[in-house]
C-alpha cells in the first residue's frame, strides 16, 4: 500500500474551505448581533418623553425669504 501525500492543490483547496467555514461562522455571529467589537459599548435605551396637556405648543414663525 501507498501512504497517501498531500499535494499543493488538496493543501490549498482545504485551506480555502476553512477560511470560508470560520468567515461564514463570524458572519453569523455579527448579523445575529454578537459583534465582539461592539460588545464593550452600553445598549442605549429608547428616550420617552410625556408631553404636559397643559403646555400649548407655540406657533413657529413663518419661513420667508425677505428679511423683516
Amino acid at each position: 500500500m501507498t501512504r497517501w501525500q498531500p499535494t499543493w492543490g488538496r493543501l490549498g483547496a482545504g485551506t480555502g474551505a476553512l477560511f470560508l467555514v470560520i468567515l461564514a461562522f463570524l458572519a453569523g455571529r455579527v448579523r445575529g448581533g454578537h459583534d465582539p467589537a461592539l460588545h464593550t459599548q452600553p445598549v442605549a435605551a429608547p428616550v420617552v418623553t410625556q408631553s404636559d396637556p397643559s403646555v400649548q405648543p407655540s406657533e413657529p414663525a413663518p419661513l420667508t425669504t425677505r428679511p423683516s
